[in-house]
């Protein structure tokens, strides 16, 4: 089915339009990279851990890099994307992930590691939004939430491949470095695809993106708040988990380093099916009502995670878990951009922004808690945080009606 091009966008504005197909192509390879860089290392947690002989609170620190980077950079870039347009924000995210990937290649000592992870999430802050951003200003209507779960699988497509990457390299007796030669040989082919989408036309920008007033009425608007409280819990549950997982089926589950290592592909294959079924289902249904249902969906999974005890049962519920998480983060971010089509990086970089937060606190806290408690009891955190996850959702809801006039 063809999607749908927005029309009614910078009218006034000499500058060239999109073309619908190469930048939705430019939005999706960035996206695919930051999942590269994203889940790489989760999937080399228990080799790097053994290598540099680290406690999981320690280990938790190339976690606490990424989001951190991503925090530093998503709000200015999103905000920078309105006035110098996205696709330059977005090569230079994928620089910067191509040069943190090869960090990890050339270095062996661990304070190297941190400023690669950190870099991987400078590159994410500069990529992620505005890619979102890029493709709202594509697309519009019910076609933009489905657009945005379409390219968020692509996202998932990444997640799945990294993990399932260096379960290969292992098995195949090489070294987990080689992993990140391949990711950052990735990025560099993302970036060579922005600079072209970029040299092939001048981007259109808005035209209001300087407006003072606008800034100020997205930064005090109660339902974005809400809407990023909302994304904030989400990925403190997302990147909580997936973030541990291969330690979770490696010490918890007794899985083999080869599995272990492949286990966020379980998690992040359903996420990808999630997004797939939601650019489907988005069409027909309404979007709050079926945040909350996933969300409670998820929830369920996510117990039955921890409290089933094998390999093939915990890839079941890590399966189960994408497929019902999946779908909230670009429902959520296509929600928060309908109230404000006139400047989508800035809402972008505001609701991300908070998702990075979560991502930057939970996975070192529950590594830190895994240190007293076990793991297993660490990760109902994550449980926890869908729940509240779900009630702010309803909160948000009470909103709707006020957002749906603003489109």
């Amino acid at each position: 089915m063809e999607l749908e091009v927005r029309t009614d966008i910078n009218k006034s504005n000499t500058a060239t339009r999109f073309r619908p197909a190469l930048a939705s192509a430019a939005a999706f390879a960035s996206l695919l990279c930051y999942a590269l860089v994203l889940l790489i290392t989760p999937a080399c947690n228990n080799e790097i851990a053994a290598e540099y002989q680290l406690s999981l609170g320690r280990l938790g620190q190339l976690s606490l890099a990424t989001m951190l980077g991503f925090f530093a950079t998503v709000i200015p870039a999103g905000f920078l994307s309105d006035r110098w347009g996205k696709l330059p924000l977005m090569s230079l995210g994928c620089a910067s992930m191509a040069v943190g990937a090869a960090a990890f290649v050339l270095t062996h000592d661990f304070r190297w590691l941190i400023v690669g992870s950190a870099l991987f999430g400078i590159g994410g802050g500069f990529s992620e939004a505005t890619s979102m951003a890029l493709l709202a200003d594509v697309y519009e209507g019910p076609r933009r939430s489905a657009v945005m779960n379409l390219a968020q699988a692509m996202f998932g497509i990444g997640a799945v491949v990294a993990p399932l990457g260096i379960g290969w390299i292992l098995r195949a007796g090489a070294n987990w470095r080689t992993g990140y030669l391949g990711a950052a040989a990735f990025c560099s082919l993302g970036l060579l695809l922005n600079v072209l989408a970029l040299a092939l036309h001048r981007e259109a920008r808005l035209h209001n993106a300087d407006d003072k007033p606008l800034a100020l009425s997205i930064v005090s608007d109660g339902t974005v708040w809400l809407l990023a409280v909302a994304i904030f819990l989400y990925v403190g549950a997302e990147i909580g988990q997936s973030t541990w997982l291969s330690v979770y089926f490696k010490r918890c589950l007794g899985a083999g380093s080869s599995l272990a290592a492949s286990s966020p592909s379980f998690m992040w294959l359903g996420i990808g099916v999630g997004r797939l079924l939601a650019a489907c289902i988005l069409h027909r249904v309404s979007e709050v009502p079926f945040v909350r249902v996933v969300l409670i969906s998820a929830a369920i999974s996510q117990a039955a995670l921890i409290v089933l005890k094998t390999p093939l049962s915990g890839a079941a519920a890590a399966f189960a878990l994408g497929v019902f998480l999946g779908p909230v983060f670009p429902t959520i971010v296509s929600r928060a951009n309908s109230a404000y089509p006139e400047a989508t990086g800035s809402v972008s970089s505001v609701v991300m922004a908070a998702g990075s937060l979560g991502a930057a606190v939970f996975p070192p806290l529950i590594g830190l808690s895994a240190d007293y408690l076990g793991l297993a009891k660490a990760l109902w955190i994550c449980f926890i945080l869908l729940f509240l996850d779900f009630l702010v959702v309803s909160a948000a809801a009470r909103g709707s009606e006020v957002t749906k006039a603003r489109v």
